[in-house]
């Protein structure tokens, strides 16, 4: 489609690195055979943010006109932290740091979806398995509303977001977005305690 409507397709990948299950899904931008893809990445998710830097992809004859917009709207990023991250990729820490972090996140993602299923909050919601990301969807079984759930968890002094933030559709999914990836096993499981507390008691 792309090609046929002389189109670009922009692919924004901040999390990739993070999949838990299967094999690494390739970049649209890899299976790409007639330069219309434009991947765009971050290192916010997997060093971080602080660090503000990110990268481009472009097709060949994009990487020209690119540049000189580049020159003209602002400047690039401290060329101190571009080579010092270059050799951090060159000597293999990056893919070590990568590979770790997956695996401190699986086990967070794994005691989270084992502490909402082991608590009352089960009674209220359930969590899909999900192959990759940071933040998992809880959707509700009991018709509680999205807005609802978020109250309840914003009164037990907890953030989530109702997946009606997500959604432009008025018969969206209900439920909320959780995210694990921050915050200790602990932690996790004593918040999905909290939070079933929270929906339980209104």
């Amino acid at each position: 489609w792309a090609r046929d409507a002389d189109a670009y397709v922009l692919e924004d990948d901040y999390d990739s690195e993070f999949r838990y299950e299967g094999r690494p899904l390739p970049a649209l931008a890899e299976l790409d055979a007639h330069g219309r893809v434009i991947l765009l990445g971050t290192f916010n998710k997997s060093l971080f943010p602080g660090l503000r830097l990110g990268y481009v992809v472009l097709p060949d004859g994009l990487i020209e006109p690119y540049r000189r917009l580049r020159r003209d709207v602002e400047r690039p990023p401290p060329y101190v932290a571009q080579a010092v991250l270059a050799d951090f990729m060159a000597g293999g820490h990056f893919a070590r740091h990568v590979r770790r972090s997956r695996e401190i996140y699986a086990a967070r993602l794994a005691a989270l979806r084992e502490s909402i299923a082991g608590c009352s909050a089960s009674d209220w919601l359930e969590i899909p398995t999900i192959p990759a990301g940071l933040c998992v969807p809880a959707y509700s079984i009991r018709g509680l509303s999205s807005q609802e759930i978020e109250r309840r968890a914003s009164r037990a002094k907890l953030d989530v977001y109702g997946l009606h933030r997500f959604s432009h559709a008025r018969t969206g999914p209900r439920g909320a977005l959780l995210g694990f990836a921050a915050f200790e096993e602990e932690r996790l499981v004593r918040a999905a305690r909290r939070l079933g507390r929270a929906l339980s008691e209104g």
